[in-house]
Protein backbone atom coordinates (compact mmCIF):
# COMPACT_ATOMS: atom_id res chain seq x y z
CA UNK A 1 0.00 0.00 0.00
CA UNK A 2 1.19 3.50 -0.92
CA UNK A 3 -0.33 7.00 0.77
CA UNK A 4 1.25 10.26 0.15
CA UNK A 5 0.11 13.86 1.90
CA UNK A 6 1.49 16.92 -0.59
CA UNK A 7 1.37 20.59 0.11
CA UNK A 8 0.52 21.60 -3.65
CA UNK A 9 1.15 24.54 -5.50
CA UNK A 10 -0.59 25.30 -9.01
CA UNK A 11 -0.03 28.59 -11.08
CA UNK A 12 -1.90 28.94 -14.28
CA UNK A 13 -1.41 31.35 -16.94
CA UNK A 14 -3.87 32.08 -19.52
CA UNK A 15 -2.88 31.77 -23.20
CA UNK A 16 -5.69 33.79 -24.46
CA UNK A 17 -7.73 37.22 -23.45
CA UNK A 18 -11.06 35.26 -22.95
CA UNK A 19 -11.83 32.92 -20.64
CA UNK A 20 -12.29 30.39 -23.02
CA UNK A 21 -8.71 30.07 -24.27
CA UNK A 22 -6.40 27.07 -23.31
CA UNK A 23 -4.98 27.85 -19.74
CA UNK A 24 -1.48 26.48 -19.10
CA UNK A 25 -1.13 25.31 -15.24
CA UNK A 26 2.45 24.19 -13.68
CA UNK A 27 2.52 23.41 -10.48
CA UNK A 28 4.76 21.26 -7.55
CA UNK A 29 3.54 19.02 -4.46
CA UNK A 30 6.34 18.17 -1.41
CA UNK A 31 5.22 16.07 1.48
CA UNK A 32 5.38 12.54 2.50
CA UNK A 33 5.09 8.97 0.97
CA UNK A 34 4.03 6.55 3.29
CA UNK A 35 4.68 2.94 1.62
CA UNK A 36 3.89 -0.77 3.39
CA UNK A 37 5.47 -2.91 1.41
CA UNK A 38 4.21 -6.47 1.16
CA UNK A 39 6.35 -9.85 -0.88
CA UNK A 40 4.93 -10.86 -4.04
CA UNK A 41 2.99 -13.79 -4.49
CA UNK A 42 4.80 -17.24 -5.05
CA UNK A 43 8.22 -15.60 -3.11
CA UNK A 44 7.64 -16.62 0.16
CA UNK A 45 9.69 -14.54 1.97
CA UNK A 46 7.67 -15.65 5.60
CA UNK A 47 9.25 -12.35 6.91
CA UNK A 48 7.49 -9.26 8.08
CA UNK A 49 8.85 -5.68 5.38
CA UNK A 50 8.88 -2.58 7.44
CA UNK A 51 6.75 0.74 6.54
CA UNK A 52 9.07 3.53 4.69
CA UNK A 53 8.49 7.01 5.31
CA UNK A 54 10.00 8.92 2.15
CA UNK A 55 9.87 12.61 1.15
CA UNK A 56 8.17 13.24 -1.93
CA UNK A 57 8.00 15.38 -4.70
CA UNK A 58 5.18 15.72 -7.28
CA UNK A 59 6.06 18.55 -10.05
CA UNK A 60 3.22 18.96 -12.67
CA UNK A 61 2.35 20.20 -16.19
CA UNK A 62 -0.79 20.65 -17.87
CA UNK A 63 -3.17 22.60 -20.08
CA UNK A 64 -7.00 23.34 -19.03
CA UNK A 65 -9.39 23.57 -22.26
CA UNK A 66 -12.75 25.96 -20.37
CA UNK A 67 -16.03 24.98 -22.24
CA UNK A 68 -18.17 27.08 -20.00
CA UNK A 69 -17.27 28.84 -16.83
CA UNK A 70 -17.99 26.05 -14.74
CA UNK A 71 -17.04 23.08 -17.08
CA UNK A 72 -13.31 22.05 -18.63
CA UNK A 73 -11.06 19.76 -19.95
CA UNK A 74 -7.97 18.85 -19.00
CA UNK A 75 -4.66 17.23 -19.86
CA UNK A 76 -1.73 17.19 -17.25
CA UNK A 77 1.83 15.15 -16.92
CA UNK A 78 3.62 14.50 -13.43
CA UNK A 79 6.46 13.57 -12.44
CA UNK A 80 5.78 11.92 -8.73
CA UNK A 81 9.45 11.78 -7.76
CA UNK A 82 10.18 9.60 -4.10
CA UNK A 83 13.66 9.03 -2.75
CA UNK A 84 15.06 5.69 -3.23
CA UNK A 85 15.07 3.35 -0.52
CA UNK A 86 16.13 -0.41 0.67
CA UNK A 87 13.21 -2.27 1.78
CA UNK A 88 14.33 -4.08 5.43
CA UNK A 89 12.68 -7.37 6.54
CA UNK A 90 12.08 -8.87 9.80
CA UNK A 91 11.48 -12.10 11.11
CA UNK A 92 10.66 -14.03 14.14
CA UNK A 93 12.40 -16.66 14.94
CA UNK A 94 11.46 -17.96 18.08
CA UNK A 95 14.89 -19.34 19.71
CA UNK A 96 17.00 -17.28 18.45
CA UNK A 97 14.84 -13.95 18.62
CA UNK A 98 14.08 -11.41 15.84
CA UNK A 99 16.10 -11.27 12.82
CA UNK A 100 16.31 -8.11 10.82
CA UNK A 101 18.08 -8.42 7.15
CA UNK A 102 18.04 -5.29 4.53
CA UNK A 103 17.44 -6.28 1.07
CA UNK A 104 19.93 -5.49 -0.94
CA UNK A 105 19.65 -2.73 -3.93
CA UNK A 106 17.43 0.24 -3.85
CA UNK A 107 13.66 0.23 -4.57
CA UNK A 108 12.38 3.24 -7.36
CA UNK A 109 9.16 4.34 -6.17
CA UNK A 110 8.76 7.17 -8.39
CA UNK A 111 6.14 7.01 -11.23
CA UNK A 112 5.57 9.62 -14.11
CA UNK A 113 1.62 10.24 -14.71
CA UNK A 114 -0.44 11.14 -17.24
CA UNK A 115 -3.61 12.51 -16.98
CA UNK A 116 -6.94 13.62 -18.96
CA UNK A 117 -10.34 14.44 -18.27
CA UNK A 118 -13.02 16.71 -17.56
CA UNK A 119 -13.50 19.28 -14.35
CA UNK A 120 -16.20 20.87 -13.14
CA UNK A 121 -15.90 24.03 -10.84
CA UNK A 122 -17.63 26.63 -9.26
Amino acid sequence: DRYQILITWDYDIPLGESAYHPIFRVGLGLGIAIIDPEEAPGIPLDAQLQPLYLCAAKPSLGFRFPFTDQLAGFVTAEYNYILPQELTATKDTGTLGLLQADIHGNVEFSTINLWAGITIEW
